[in-house]
């Protein structure tokens, strides 16, 4: 007899598998095939119990403490890396780069109006923009709403397709509609962080993927950081093409700095008008 854990992986794979085998077939648009996804409410909160149940009993093992960190747990490693980007001194370190950058004569890569006056002031700019948290975090395909375990560090909205709790906006990011009549308003560069937790394997087609990418850019503040986390058992260079034909997309959205991290569970982080 399979088990709990065993039967929930089938309904999440048999979930994709579903989307993919459409998508491949090619008699119906990308649209069309969404749209009727939508409306399949059981294959909905199926998912969704199987997703909760995963998350929550074999994935992650939470703390409120962003320093204490297991590599398994996409939730502390999204926390901790907020951490250290925000207040811990990367973001100050990059905008430093950027102004030596235009002193001997070469094009920053962060728009000049984005940049402190000098390397003394970044420390402070930075300070003024985003240290004091919590940070608006935007947990796209949430699920079950996990960064509420950290409130003394985001401001979390949460949406889902389906979600798994109350605490959840029943919203489609990828059209930017709400699903249960209640109003979302999602305004446009009011978010520090945007995640996107395996959420984009989820859609079927590229151009869905890129579309939520969009969506997530004109959410985001100027150099706040859009995360990006999908599982990949290969190891680093074998899916080396397919990561920077990402990266070259983004850059073309308009991100501009890009860290690729291998963990037990990938991590790709860009930022708004930043490399990292």
């Amino acid at each position: 007899m399979a088990s709990c854990q065993e039967l929930h992986n089938s309904i999440i794979k048999g979930t994709h598998k579903i989307l993919r085998t459409q998508y491949k077939q090619g008699s119906k648009t990308d649209n069309e095939i969404w749209g009727e996804h939508l409306k399949k409410t059981e294959t909905l909160m199926e998912y969704a119990t199987s997703m909760h149940s995963l998350a929550t009993s074999v994935w992650e093992q939470r703390t409120s403490d962003p320093s204490d960190v297991d590599l398994n747990d996409r939730i502390k490693w999204t926390a901790k890396s907020c951490c250290e980007y925000f207040r811990e001194g990367e973001l100050v370190k990059m905008l430093q780069k950027d102004l030596r950058r235009l002193q001997f004569g070469n094009p920053s890569q962060v728009e000049e109006s984005l940049l402190p006056p000098d390397e003394q002031g970044a420390l402070t700019y930075v300070e003024n923009m985003f240290n004091k948290s919590p940070w608006a975090l935007l947990d796209v395909g949430s699920c079950y709403n996990p960064f509420s375990h950290y409130s003394s560090l985001f401001n979390t909205t949460a949406v889902d397709i389906a979600p798994a709790t109350k605490t959840v906006y029943k919203y489609d990011f990828l059209t930017m509609t709400s699903l249960s009549g209640e109003e979302v308003i999602l305004k446009e560069e009011s978010f520090d962080v945007v995640v996107f937790s395996l959420l984009l394997s989820y859609f079927p087609s590229p151009s869905q993927r890129v579309q939520c990418c969009v969506n997530a850019y004109a959410l985001l503040k100027p150099l706040g950081a859009l995360v990006i986390i999908e599982p990949d058992s290969s190891h680093q260079n074998k899916n080396a093409h397919m990561i920077h034909s990402w990266k070259t997309v983004l850059h073309t959205l308009g991100y501009q700095r890009w860290r690729y991290i291998t963990t037990p569970l990938p991590v790709q982080t860009v930022t708004k008008h930043n490399y990292i």
